[in-house]
């Protein structure tokens, strides 16, 4: 059987075999750190939706399975009522799951950005330790911060 975890590996390692294939213009265009979020970050979120969240999901539907099974033996005209309501929960739900998903993959970009700001500076911190430049990438982190979140 496989394991959350081992589909993360094998997602890292094809992510990684990929970028070593896709043109350079492809570097010029992202930050180092973008990629390595893309890498990290996004593959740890799917790590927890397939840990923890998709186990309570399907406990959840199962759980919604037994309950109107369980309802139309006891009621079913009882059940029919209160599944009417159903179509218009879903319909809320999709209204929802768009905004929901738009602002999700802002976030996504906005840590990607952070973390492309933090690497970059990291990356080159001879250069700015070597210039008394601190203050200045501390001034551009913070509004970086500030205007991410």
């Amino acid at each position: 059987m496989i394991t959350a975890q081992q589909v993360i590996k094998s997602l890292r390692q094809s992510m990684f075999k990929n970028l070593q294939y896709v043109p350079l213009s492809y570097y010029d265009q992202k930050q180092s750190g973008q990629i390595i979020s893309r890498i990290t970050n996004d593959a740890e979120t799917l790590s927890e939706f397939l840990t923890f969240q998709l186990p309570q999901v399907a406990a959840g539907v199962i759980g919604i399975i037994a309950s109107i099974i369980i309802m139309v033996y006891l009621d079913p005209v009882l059940t029919a009522y209160a599944i009417i309501v159903i179509p218009f929960l879903l319909a809320v739900i999709a209204i929802m799951s768009g905004k929901i998903r738009y602002n999700y993959h802002e976030v996504r970009r906005k840590i990607a950005a952070l973390t492309g700001g933090v690497s970059e500076s990291i990356n080159g911190i001879n250069a700015v330790k070597s210039n008394g430049a601190e203050d200045v990438f501390e001034r551009q982190f913070e509004s970086l911060n500030r205007n991410k979140f």
